[in-house]
């Protein structure tokens, strides 16, 4: 399993060690008993998933914006997204466990092959009645999956929540583009951003508190 050269260099230097497209199956945790939960303050943890998130917020505008304009560059850049889930893996197996992980993964793999998807269906103007429904149920079964992993912190209607809105933000600066509306896209991917951050604090908080460090 790899980790982005981005996330694997701050794990470096702060010393945080050990760190297609078809239907996504609804999956099951199975948290293993093997890795100890690495002992790191919740100021790290907090750093490492906002870089996560960051990419993964970044490279999805990039992607976006070339499906809209037509843009050679659109494969690079949906190849440069798609590595954002092996972050997510990196992030995350240390406390939940290698296969956890990469089950969780796989699902990042499939909604991000379903965003190119939803967003080509804008350019083209359809009504995206085709994948839309896919590309949410994916989100939800994101959700699911990561409330399991933790219950107590993640509840599962609030991560679903918090997913939605992602999504609602990412087709609402897709549309705004196509129509050339300027400023809507601009205020669809500022609000964004701002909503990004609250979902990656949303994880690492519920990381820190079920594995806080020290014990």
């Amino acid at each position: 399993m790899k980790i982005l050269s981005r996330l694997a260099t701050i794990v470096v230097v702060i010393g945080f060690a050990g760190v297609a497209f078809a239907a996504a199956p609804v999956l099951t945790p199975s948290i293993s008993d093997g890795p100890i939960p690495p002992q790191v303050s919740p100021a790290v943890l907090h750093d490492l998933i906002r870089v996560v998130y960051e990419d993964q917020l970044v490279w999805t505008r990039i992607m976006s914006v070339a499906i809209l304009d037509s843009s050679k560059a659109r494969d690079t850049y949906k190849d440069r997204l798609m590595d954002n889930y092996e972050s997510f893996e990196g992030a995350l197996a240390p406390y939940y466990g290698a296969d956890v992980a990469e089950k969780l993964g796989s699902m990042l793999e499939y909604h991000f092959a379903l965003t190119e998807q939803v967003v080509e269906e804008v350019r083209q103007g359809d009504t995206i009645r085709t994948v839309l429904p896919y590309w949410y149920a994916n989100a939800d079964d994101i959700a699911s999956y990561l409330s399991q992993l933790n219950p107590k912190f993640w509840s599962r209607k609030e991560t679903t929540l918090i997913w939605r809105v992602y999504l609602d933000g990412i087709l609402a600066g897709a549309i705004s583009h196509q129509k050339g509306d300027w400023q809507g896209e601009v205020d669809a991917h500022d609000a964004l951003v701002t909503h990004c951050y609250k979902m990656a604090d949303f994880m690492s908080d519920g990381m820190a508190k079920q594995f806080p460090p020290g014990k």
